[in-house]
């Protein structure tokens, strides 16, 4: 089984990462940074969904609860360029 290091069998590891952008920064973002944010909001909640699902199948509780967001997408694009 492949574990990146991040979770070594032979120790009990935790992995964890926060991160929260105000909206202040995310107005400051780049088109090139919002879409980063969102790809990766998107590829980290569908992960934790995924091995929540495989523990649920396997009888295992999960001990965080329901899945949850790590950081929140931008829902609507923030135009820096008035309307036309």
């Amino acid at each position: 089984m492949k574990h990146l290091d991040l979770a070594a069998p032979e120790q009990h590891q935790y992995v964890h990462q926060h991160v929260h952008f105000t909206p202040e920064q995310l107005k400051r973002m780049t088109d090139e940074q919002l879409d980063r944010t969102e790809a990766a909001y998107t590829m980290l909640v569908a992960l934790e969904q995924e091995v929540a699902s495989d523990d649920a199948q396997r009888g295992r509780v999960s001990v965080r609860g329901p899945p949850t967001a790590p950081l929140g997408p931008p829902r609507t694009r923030v135009s820096r360029d008035p309307p036309h």
